[in-house]
């Protein structure tokens, strides 16, 4: 380890780049902040994208999510665990048709692979790719909570 940070230093000290550090898996307690990729549209007003908040509870890594499809409608809290070298969690969800009836629970799983400072996320809904395609999504570290803010004061209404 110690030969490796000497050759890295002594790359750059010639003008050569040094080698990008290689990254030891992640404990989901090392993780903290906020992540997301949601954007609005201009031409419609409609919000999409993923925004997690990384927390501790206790001795549990908890995350808070929201997925934004047209709105930031609600959000979803769980524990989050280390699979390899990416973080996974899990939640339920219930919908409401036109009706006022609730769906059979829905099965979320969303798994966060590290990648150039943020995540890439890839999500099943019942066992099956939530997104035609199945290619995960990347979402950077935010300075701010956007899709989580607008989520809570829709859940308040």
């Amino acid at each position: 380890m110690i030969l490796l940070a000497i050759l890295g230093f002594m790359g750059a000290a010639v003008g050569k780049p040094a080698a990008a550090p290689v990254l030891s898996p992640m404990a989901a307690s090392d993780v903290s902040g906020i992540y997301g990729n949601v954007q609005d549209s201009p031409e419609t007003g409609d919000m999409s994208g993923y925004e997690l908040r990384f927390f501790r509870k206790g001795d549990v890594s908890m995350v808070e999510m929201t997925l934004c499809e047209g709105w930031c409608n609600d959000t979803h809290i769980a524990p989050v665990r280390r699979d390899g070298t990416a973080l996974v969690f899990e939640y339920d969800e219930r919908l409401v048709d036109q009706d006022g009836r609730l769906s059979r629970p829905i099965r979320n799983r969303l798994r966060l692979v590290p990648s150039r400072g943020g995540f890439l996320v890839s999500h099943w809904t019942n066992g099956h790719p939530a997104w035609d395609g199945a290619r995960p999504v990347r979402i950077k570290r935010q300075k701010h909570l956007y899709g989580l803010a607008v989520a809570r004061d829709k859940m308040a209404e």
